[in-house]
């Protein structure tokens, strides 16, 4: 099985944490937070990865090399311009080949036993796209996910507004898609913020009466780590729950 990642971004809100490396190589109870993805999604079959790079590339690609220290093999591609995940996922396309593949972010960490449970899932139930949900007090930063009680996904908001909220149910930005998802990427006009958004492509597929977006709840810890009080607060978190090394 196959893993895409993106690991282009800085993390500006880490601040000197950022100074000299990526965020996904900002340490994370003793290892870089995206070894922690890594391993996760090993453990749960994935033996390929495609890992996007952009700021300070070379330090991520120096540690992880082609991954033959973690028994898997790794491979890059770089995100020169920063105009958006969807484009940062474009460019992984002649490397997923024809079969379903997970996808998620260099500095989203989840409980590990997620990526087997979602493996496990879209094994049982197969979809187009399978996004995992986190509910939130406040999901104005993040996004509000609706979806039917059979748990089909029928539109994704990004940033929503008060008025907008019909969810408290946030993208948790660990998935597992078939290649229909570079369809829908392919076709994107830039966002409102001049980017060129996976949302967009979620809400495209979501709302394509031939394609099925499911969603599946996560269970346990869950964080977006965007700056150094997220990074403290999952550290406590994985230390209560027997995660930290």
């Amino acid at each position: 099985m196959k893993a895409l990642v993106l690991a282009a971004g800085r993390g500006t809100r880490m601040e000197e944490l950022t100074a000299d490396r990526p965020k996904p190589m900002v340490p994370l109870a003793g290892k870089p937070i995206l070894e922690h993805i890594l391993v996760g999604l090993r453990e749960a079959g994935a033996r390929e990865f495609v890992v996007v790079t952009g700021y300070r590339a070379e330090v991520l690609e120096t540690y992880f090399g082609d991954g033959r220290r973690w028994d898997v093999f790794i491979q890059y591609r770089r995100q020169e311009t920063q105009n958006g995940n969807a484009k940062a996922i474009q460019l992984a396309q002649d490397a997923m080949g024809s079969e379903p593949f997970f996808l998620t972010f260099g500095d989203i960490i989840l409980h590990p036993a997620n990526y087997r449970r979602v493996a496990e899932s879209f094994r049982r139930q197969p979809a187009d796209l399978l996004m995992t949900l986190v509910w939130l007090e406040d999901v104005s930063h993040h996004s509000s996910v609706i979806f039917d009680e059979d748990g089909r996904v029928r539109d994704i908001i990004e940033k929503p507004d008060p008025a907008q909220v019909k969810s408290h149910w946030n993208s948790a930005a660990l998935f597992m898609a078939r290649p229909a998802l570079f369809d829908y990427t392919a076709r994107l006009a830039p966002s409102e913020r001049g980017e060129y958004e996976l949302t967009d492509a979620i809400r495209a597929m979501a709302y394509d009466p031939a394609r099925l977006v499911r969603g599946e709840k996560v269970e346990g810890y869950w964080g977006d780590l965007a700056d150094a009080e997220e990074l403290r607060r999952m550290e406590e978190r994985m230390r209560e729950e027997g995660q930290a090394i």
